[in-house]
């Protein structure tokens, strides 16, 4: 396998390349882990682990914090690399590199040797984001492409374009071994779509029905701003005749649509204050008032509802007085 990997960094058309138990996390679990001097996990925190090669970091453009990645000489060696929120969840008032991770389960032990930034692929509701670590591949996975540990490498390429890199992994795959066969080629945006397929079809379900709730917000203003102008229009129309300009007469409309609006505004506020707290576990990256995410939420609400007015004050703006009185 370390040919194969050789032969695709060498590929023109490739500017990264290695290999991994998986794309992003090869298993999630509950392993207990600690530091040498005893500091442990708080509670029973979800972690995810991938076993992978030099270069992988690179590959997946994974920033270094602080220490180094692995390098080839480090296969088989009892090195990790920690993500940033495990580091500092166990050496809080340091750097860890340099520092024994252990298992309390088998008391196995290893050193560190880099941190690197939390990879975020999970959906924003899909939270939190699991504390991760990874080691070295063993020497018996550089040396063949199946084991009972890994039945399957994932040969992770970077490359000018997509047909170019999965190009030069075929040509590398079969120089080496002409009847290999390539289980699965993929883009990494589409592998990630199958794997939270089901979170995906909930978020596009969300906006869908998000998207539903603002058309009918805005139908409604709409519909009570016309019904209001049908039933003023003499009153309109009166005023016209009394002097009102057309200026000021839709914006008497548009008052009204403000007026209504803030009334909904403040009453949604208020229920989302209460609402909000039993959503506290499906959030990330925000709090269940976040400020910007409110803000912006009254903004689309308050400026859909003023396009929704608009139509109606435009058609108040054009009743004519004397047709409007005598009308009625």
């Amino acid at each position: 396998m370390t040919r194969v990997l050789d032969r695709v960094r060498r590929a023109p058309s490739v500017s990264a390349a290695a290999v991994a138990g998986g794309l992003t996390y090869r298993a999630y679990g509950g392993e207990r882990l600690a530091s040498a001097d005893g500091a442990q996990l708080p509670g029973d925190p979800l972690l995810a682990m991938n076993n992978v090669g030099d270069g992988y970091f690179e590959a997946m453009r994974i920033r270094l914090v602080s220490g180094r990645t692995f390098a080839a000489t480090d296969l088989g060696e009892n090195v990790v690399v920690l993500g940033q929120s495990l580091a500092s969840s166990l050496w809080p008032r340091g750097d860890a590199v340099g520092h024994t991770l252990r298992s309390l389960d088998d008391d196995r032990a290893w050193t560190v040797i880099g941190v690197v930034e939390d990879l975020d692929v999970r959906p924003s509701y899909d939270r939190p984001v699991p504390l991760q670590w990874y080691l070295p591949r063993t020497r018996q996975d550089a040396s063949t492409a199946q084991t009972p540990a890994l039945p399957a490498y994932r040969l992770i390429v970077r490359g000018t374009s997509a047909e170019a890199a999965i190009a030069a992994a075929k040509a590398a795959v079969w120089a080496e071994s002409p009847d290999q066969p390539i289980e699965r080629i993929m883009r990494a945006s589409d592998e990630l779509r199958d794997v939270f397929g089901a979170h995906f079809l909930v978020q596009r379900l969300a906006s869908g029905l998000s998207a539903i709730g603002l058309l009918i917000a805005c139908v409604g203003v709409f519909g009570v701003l016309a019904q209001m102008v049908a039933r003023r229009r003499r009153e309109i129309g009166v005023r016209m005749a009394l002097g009102a300009t057309s200026g000021r007469v839709a914006g008497m409309v548009i008052r009204r649509a403000g007026g209504t609006m803030a009334v909904g505004v403040v009453l949604g506020l208020a229920v989302a204050a209460v609402l909000a707290r039993g959503l506290q576990s499906v959030l990330f990256g925000v709090t269940p008032l976040d400020p910007k995410s409110l803000s912006t939420a009254v903004l689309v609400v308050v400026s859909t509802g003023l396009l929704a007015a608009l139509w109606p004050a435009r058609s108040a703006a054009r009743v004519d007085p004397a047709v409007a009185i005598r009308e009625e």
